[in-house]
């Protein structure tokens, strides 16, 4: 067995060293990030902490992952919370994309090598997109688009293996992936559409005899666990909030977080409705995240017109780019925060479409040629990348941090930082008795620092409602922790009841503690 085992290493050792040195890469900069300069993304720590309350909630319960954002970015959290160590400061969250997008460097090179690079060809090709600057930033840092470009990487991978090989487990193996992918993050859908249209033309195409049944088939393969996974969500939805779209309707969804932004930005609020600004403004932040992704896409969109595998050309075009489509609509219907990171998926396919420009070239010189010109590109196009998400005006999410490990200046964060809610957590269990009514759609950073979730009544538990309508109905419930009434403050449930809670205390509390961002009030008895 053991002889077995080492055989396999050493049959597959470039994939094993690609692997661990990616995830050793990622992991190592996530504890940089959390521990050292003590920086964690809301969204990444949220779907932690949602994590943890499945487990050690008030009322544990599945349903305590919540029911707005993709499931799976939560779900693949569950055993990791359990880990003592895994569960401070959410680094969970970190080790978990540091898994995911090590995983995805590994599916690249696999895709590479499927679309006939050499295997040194392939690996220089995936160290590249190792070190790409986004990549290394979400790999890193816990959020949800390590996990959504695994699958969507893996979907592609599984594509390809279909319209080279042919064999139907491609086609359910495609279908899983694409399922998870949607259950990752909500504009993977748009990879179904074009999944399904790349899989019929195909078989349409190559089969003799039977075409439009067997296409028929082949589609129906595929598409039954895609619409299976999206009826239990659907199901989930309507049987636990009563609501089958309450993802897309609640208080605390894309959209309503979206009109927010829009109230408060007139950048955005201009976007909305002008086809021509939210189309450069999308085209300005597909440049930044890679800079060679359209001349590419244009370059293999030309080779499809007379390439025999016109099926595989147009698919490795069209599934990045009804992504980048995505975004645009949603920017111009004034339901997106534009972020960088919602382009990264252009990424993984630039590299995709760069083996199909490379194995079309049949002189071996010219092909070393412009294999080394290619990669001192993206070099440059990583090191162009890097200065975007230093900018304020484009990486908005990410400037702060990456100057703050450019500069090695804590400073940069000095405002987002974990410290603020730490203190908070610690003068609730030092200084407070009895429970605290809180919103934890903002509040779950507190309640998970405190990491006593007894000590308040949260918005996940079986009587919030209640002692939000009648917090005098418990005995208990000594406390209210409200958050400023701005951006996502103004979707606080406290705020949205009691709209001068934050200023005055709304008549039925009086000021405990100002923290700035948070008030603590004490529940008039």
């Amino acid at each position: 067995m053991k002889k077995q085992v080492l055989k396999q290493i050493k049959k597959y050792k470039l994939e094993v060293l690609l692997f661990l040195v990616s995830l050793s890469l990622f992991v190592g900069l996530a504890y940089y990030l959390v521990f050292e300069l003590q920086f964690l993304f809301g969204d990444a720590l949220s779907r932690t902490f949602h994590a943890y309350a499945v487990f050690f909630g008030n009322n544990p319960k599945l349903a305590s992952i919540g029911l707005v954002w993709p499931p799976v970015p939560t779900l693949v959290q569950l055993p990791f919370v359990l880990i003592k160590p895994l569960n401070v400061f959410g680094f969970a969250g970190n080790v978990v994309s540091s898994l995911f997008m090590a995983s995805t460097v590994l599916v690249v090179y696999k895709s590479l090598l499927l679309l006939k690079l050499t295997k040194i060809e392939g690996f220089l090709l995936s160290v590249l997109f190792l070190v790409n600057p986004m990549i290394l930033f979400y790999g890193a840092n816990g959020m949800s688009e390590a996990i959504a470009i695994f699958f969507y990487s893996l979907s592609t991978y599984h594509l390809i293996q279909y319209l080279k090989k042919g064999k139907i487990p491609t086609i359910i193996a495609m279908s899983i992936s694409v399922s998870l992918a949607v259950m990752s993050r909500w504009e993977m859908v748009l990879l179904i559409p074009i999944l399904i249209t790349s899989l019929g033309v195909h078989t349409f195409l190559k089969v003799r005899r039977n075409r439009l049944t067997r296409s028929e088939a082949y589609i129906l393969i595929f598409a039954t666990p895609v619409a299976f996974t999206i009826l239990v969500w659907l199901i989930f939805n309507f049987t636990i909030m009563n609501d089958t779209f309450h993802f897309m309707k609640s208080i605390y969804s894309n959209s309503a977080q979206s009109a927010s932004l829009i109230q408060s930005s007139n950048s955005f609020a201009q976007l909305k409705g002008n086809i021509l600004m939210t189309t450069g403004y999308v085209l300005i932040r597909v440049f930044y995240a890679q800079l060679f992704f359209f001349p590419l896409s244009f370059l293999v969109a030309l080779k499809a017109i007379v390439s025999k595998n016109k099926v595989l050309y147009g698919s490795l075009v069209a599934t990045p780019l009804a992504i980048v489509c995505f975004h645009l609509l949603l920017l111009y219907k004034g339901q997106s925060f534009g972020w960088l990171r919602f382009f990264i998926y252009v990424i993984p396919s630039t590299y995709l479409l760069l083996a199909l420009v490379l194995t079309d070239i049949k002189k071996q010189a010219n092909r070393r040629l412009i294999f080394i010109i290619s990669t001192i590109l993206l070099i440059g196009s990583s090191l162009w990348t890097a200065r975007a998400m230093s900018l304020p005006t484009i990486g908005r999410e990410e400037n702060k941090t990456i100057n703050a490990i450019l500069y090695q200046d804590k400073s940069f964060i000095a405002n987002d930082t974990y410290e603020a809610d730490v203190e908070v957590a610690q003068y609730i269990l030092t200084q407070t008795k009895n429970r605290i009514l809180v919103d934890d759609f903002t509040g779950f950073p507190i309640v998970y620092y405190t990491d006593k979730p007894s000590r308040f009544i949260e918005t996940i538990d079986n009587d919030f409602d209640l002692a939000l309508e009648d917090p005098y109905a418990f005995s208990d419930l000594d406390y209210f922790l409200v958050r400023k009434k701005e951006g996502v403050g103004d979707l606080d449930a406290i705020n949205r009841k009691y709209p001068s809670m934050y200023e005055n205390g709304a008549g039925i509390a009086t000021l405990e503690k100002d923290f700035g961002v948070w008030r603590l009030y004490k529940l008039t008895k």
